[in-house]
């Protein structure tokens, strides 16, 4: 009796064990292992290593998400204190208090993203204590009065900007440095005006420098003109402190006064290609002698009056030159040349 009982406790004793062991062995299946486990013993067989297609994947949805987080980065409008006008793509207006800032290259608009290529009319003409600008490459045009009456101290124009219209930094007091890029077309009537700029050189895609561009910019002594300007308008360089200037070729016009006043400027060379030296353009210069190439065919009024001007030499016969009467000072030596010479050579 007591030997069955044993029996039938045995029985139920491993029926107990095997039930307990069955979960582990469902889970040993589930994660890829093979484990062998030896009853008697208590030994273990060594892990199945993992295969790379056994590494769990990375989520599908994390590019979604840094794709929404980069839209997301382009502003609205009103989100960085500016007005817009989408349809010009012009920026019309910042109503921000910032004193540096970044141009945005584009704006967010009714969901839809829309590229910066204008700064309007006085767009930033009321912001007196704005000391630094950054402007976006892909800018097309910077507006009348943009930037003027403005505390910035220095501006790059990168090479997208093909016009600075009329005033755009005019008066700004404190504006030492501007760095202009090859791409520039125009520079508008009084764009530097009255700015303490000390240097400039223009590069050769621009091919007009407008109506006092650059006047009574008084710190001005170096000017540099590269070749594929065309025109020099009236008073562009007229009282500044430029000392000497090289007129390229490429310039068929030396438009009324637009050396007017340059006291400090003591040498001027003109290059073959000149066609036209207009009213006063030189006035009150001090420079001593001066060649004119024999391209030349029109010289107005008192181009040198109150200058210091001792000698003139026109490279081209008297009779084919539109000459006003009172062109040359009366008490100045003018000699004319028959024959085709270099300029600067007698």
């Amino acid at each position: 009796m007591i030997r069955r009982k044993r029996q039938l406790l045995s029985i139920v004793l491993v029926g107990i064990m095997m039930l307990a062991s069955f979960p582990f062995f469902v889970f040993a299946e589930d994660v890829g292992l093979d484990i062998q486990q030896n009853v008697e013993t208590g030994a273990e067989a060594p892990e199945k290593e993992e295969t790379e297609g056994e590494i769990p994947e990375e989520p599908e949805s994390e590019p979604e998400t840094f794709a929404a987080a980069s839209e997301e980065e382009v502003p609205t409008p009103e989100e960085l204190g500016y007005e817009f006008d989408a349809g010009k793509r012009e920026i019309t207006k910042y109503t921000g208090t910032e004193t540096e800032i970044v141009i945005p290259s584009e704006f967010k608009v009714n969901g839809e993203v829309i590229p910066v290529e204008s700064i309007g009319t006085d767009a930033f003409s009321s912001c007196t204590t704005l000391n630094k600008v950054t402007l976006n490459e892909g800018l097309k045009t910077i507006g009348v009065g943009a930037f003027q009456g403005t505390a910035i101290e220095e501006i790059d124009i990168p090479g997208s900007v093909e016009i600075i219209d009329e005033k755009a930094f005019y008066s700004c007091v404190n504006l030492k440095e501007a760095t202009l890029n090859e791409g520039l077309k125009t520079i508008g009537n009084g764009t530097f005006q009255g700015t303490a700029i000390k240097e400039i050189d223009i590069p050769g895609s621009v091919e007009s420098i407008r109506e006092k561009a650059f006047y009574s910019c008084i710190n001005l002594k170096e000017v540099i003109l590269n070749e594929g300007l065309k025109t020099i308008s009236r008073l562009a360089f007229g009282s500044t402190a430029v000392e000497e200037i090289d007129i390229p070729g490429s310039i068929g016009s030396i438009d009324t006064s637009a050396f007017y006043s340059c006291t400090s400027l003591k040498e001027v060379t003109l290059h073959e290609g000149l066609k036209t030296i207009g009213y006063g353009a030189f006035q009150g210069v001090a420079i001593e002698e001066i060649d004119i190439p024999s391209t030349i065919e029109k010289i107005g009024s008192k181009i040198f009056d109150k200058a210091k001007i001792q000698k003139i030499t026109v490279l081209n016969k008297k009779e084919n030159i539109d000459i006003a009467e009172d062109a040359f000072p009366a008490e100045i030596e003018v000699v004319y040349k028959e024959d085709e010479v270099e300029p600067g050579k007698p």
